[in-house]
């Protein structure tokens, strides 16, 4: 039973879910952890960006293939089952663009010194 309630209803939402949560901490450690990286003396910053990166294309990829390996049964016990495509796609779209922005996020910590902020 919740391995079906998890495909019909939250697998379709998972890049809406997971890559703006993964986002927001990013941004929270982009101001906790520059004290760090000065002492590290490596790029915590782009590195956390990195994994942040690949769990939003994880996300969106699990949102893209939600529809596509759901049987009609599962899409008709979801919650919304007429707009069951758009919110994969929107949720594909939005982790997408979310690990884009945490690609942004990373490439600007390597811009600066850790010790220059």
């Amino acid at each position: 039973m919740k391995a079906a309630f998890f495909q019909a209803n939250l697998r379709p939402c998972i890049g809406l879910i997971v890559a703006p949560v993964i986002w927001a901490v990013n941004t929270q450690l982009g101001q906790m952890l520059p004290s760090v990286e000065c002492r590290a003396g490596w790029p915590v910053l782009a590195a956390t960006s990195a994994v942040g990166v690949l769990i939003a294309l994880g996300a969106a990829f699990l949102s893209w293939n939600g529809p596509c390996g759901l049987q009609p049964l599962a899409r008709q016990q979801s919650i919304f089952p007429t707009a069951f495509d758009f919110v994969a796609m929107l949720s594909t779209l939005s982790g997408v663009t979310f690990a884009f922005v945490l690609a942004l996020q990373g490439f600007a910590s390597l811009m600066l010194l850790a010790c220059e902020r």
